[in-house]
């Protein structure tokens, strides 16, 4: 079991993965919380409203939803650039969780400074960034900010369990589960949490942060 967990890339093992979809809930919870139910990882919902826009011919209410439908194409940029383009011995996603939390630091000194528009526009390119660092699981693919497509490989996997009743099955299924309700466990933790500290509640992912790149940074 040890071998086999040394194969295991540090960034696809269950608890760092856990700790990144917690991040991706914390995020999300925290903009609901602190910003009048603000979603910024509702892309869905944005791309929704972006359709109804258009079918309306109502240009006013285009600006909401393709700002943050762009804010979010250009986190994924970011955190492609930083994989294209940093080099060197160590990881790149130890660089990368280095920029996330400076951006963190951003969105807690931004209010008061920029507009709460540009602010939350500001936080969906954070969670587009988050969700372009880790996309593989020892399951296969896994989303660390939304949910729909993860819940999809859950009901694959339990299907499986069931149906074939093997132990790898049902392993697999329950570690999948543990890692997709982390992302609640992070709204759990936001909505304590930003309730009590308000905008600055924003800092405590920077812990998940620095966990994150000292396993990676031992793991080189």
């Amino acid at each position: 079991m040890k071998t086999e967990a040394k194969k295991i890339p540090v960034s696809e093992r269950n608890w760092f993965l856990a700790v990144a979809a917690m991040v991706g809930g914390y995020i999300n919870a925290y903009t609901f919380t602190v910003y009048n139910g603000f979603m910024t990882n509702g892309m869905t919902s944005n791309m929704t409203k972006f359709g109804l826009a258009i079918a309306r011919a109502d240009v006013g209410a285009l600006l909401g939803p393709v700002s943050c439908i762009l804010a979010a194409i250009a986190g994924s940029v970011l955190s492609e650039c930083m994989r294209t383009f940093v080099s060197g011995k160590s990881d790149w996603r130890i660089l990368a969780l280095l920029v996330e939390a400076i951006l963190f630091l951003f969105a807690a000194l931004l209010p008061g400074v920029v507009s709460e528009f540009v602010l939350l526009r500001v936080l969906c390119l954070l969670v587009g960034y988050h969700l372009s660092l880790f996309r593989q699981s020892r399951y296969g693919a896994f989303n660390t900010t939304i949910c729909t497509g993860n819940l999809r490989t859950l009901g694959q996997l339990l299907f499986a369990a069931v149906y074939r009743h093997g132990s790898k099955e049902i392993k697999a299924f329950l570690g999948f589960s543990a890692l997709v309700f982390s992302f609640s466990l992070g709204c759990l933790f936001s909505g304590l949490l930003s309730a009590r500290f308000g905008v600055p509640a924003i800092l405590f992912p920077i812990i998940a942060d620095a966990a994150q790149i000292a396993a990676l940074r031992s793991a080189a």
